[in-house]
């Protein structure tokens, strides 16, 4: 994993000491393999149930190996094994409970008088069920870029102050383009991109023989919502992340089509009360990565030129500016000379 994202989950709550994520449970399959020819993580089984603990961020974002697909497979098996699979639907790659929270999808199709497909894992017959390893690899891949972006929005170094800015030029329009044009716009564009994604059963088909070459890229790039997640490249999803309201809509979207979180009555120490819980690990991963960004550290101070920066490691006390990291280097050397006059005196 690469190590500013190591430093970040440190920072953030996700060190083996900090605190856990939000309560919740979810049920896990008993056995699990991977089907290499196929692309696909299998699973079967009696379930179990699991809860969420401090180490299964870290354990996701491991997942991704951009240049190393093989390592990538075998941290997507220890992970479902541990925690589970992620019960994406065949027709999106969203999980199945995703339609349960998407209002916005029922009124277009009863508007347009059309019938809303069952969404359902894939069956492989026998008790098996499936899911793409490349949806495992993107979801993983886009947890990074949401808290490397998070982290920028801490520091105030996004590139887009205000979210019709963002829009504007995500739909290549003018930047003073009135809110409520923008707005109606982006709705026409997300009806527009959903209609298309439906009427591309010959688009999917390539996508499982592998055969896309330059398609997703330039398709892509006239789309917005979660199709566009679902298809763009890195770069296009980083492009949704350049001002701090899109990566909170991300992150709520990620919460919502995993379930969202749900309010259970209990009682505590004789008191009726409301706990929060997450019904799924998909809403758990969404949790984790906003936990992450609250909780990062974004006014750790140079002990040389007193500039706010961000560290490298935890225990990091210089910026990187030429100056400072002369400073440093001062100070080391200072300290060899010491530690070498002491033990020429022990001695």
């Amino acid at each position: 994993m690469d190590q500013n994202l190591d430093i970040h989950l440190d920072l953030g709550g996700m060190s083996p000491g900090a605190r856990s994520l939000i309560p919740g449970s979810w049920e896990v399959p008993a056995d699990f393999r991977l089907d290499d020819a196929a692309g696909l993580l299998c699973w079967t089984g009696e379930l179990r149930p699991v809860q969420p603990r401090k180490r299964l961020l870290r354990d996701f974002l491991k997942i991704w190996h951009p240049d190393n697909a093989e390592k990538s497979d075998a941290a997507i098996l220890r992970f479902a094994q541990q925690w589970g699979p992620l019960w994406l639907c065949d027709e999106h790659q969203r999980p199945i409970m995703h339609r349960w929270g998407d209002v916005g999808e029922f009124a277009r199709a009863l508007a347009g008088k059309e019938s809303l497909s069952d969404c359902g894992v894939r069956k492989l017959g026998d008790g098996w069920f499936g899911e793409p390893l490349d949806a495992w690899r993107r979801l993983s891949g886009q947890a990074h870029l949401i808290i490397e972006a998070g982290s920028l929005a801490r520091r105030g170094k996004l590139r887009f102050a205000a979210h019709e800015h963002l829009l504007a030029d995500v739909l290549d329009l003018p930047r003073n383009t009135p809110p409520r044009e923008l707005r109606a716009a982006y709705l026409s564009r997300l009806v527009l991109t959903e209609h298309t994604w439906a009427s591309l059963g010959w688009f999917r088909d390539l996508i499982e023989l592998g055969m896309l070459g330059d398609l997703p890229e330039t398709l892509a790039d006239l789309m917005v919502g979660r199709v566009r997640d679902t298809i763009g490249t890195k770069k296009q999803f980083a492009q949704t992340l350049r001002q701090p309201d899109a990566i909170a809509e991300k992150i709520n979207q990620w919460i919502t089509d995993g379930g969202g979180f749900r309010q259970k009555a209990v009682w505590r120490e004789d008191n009726p009360e409301w706990q929060q819980e997450v019904p799924s690990l998909y809403a758990s991963i969404g949790v984790g990565l906003w936990n992450v960004i609250g909780d990062l550290t974004i006014r750790a101070k140079c002990k040389h030129c007193g500039q706010a920066f961000t560290p490298k490691t935890t225990t990091q006390l210089y910026c990187n500016e030429p100056e400072c990291r002369r400073a440093k280097n001062r100070l080391n050397q200072r300290r060899s000379r010491t530690n070498r006059a002491a033990k020429l005196e022990v001695s």
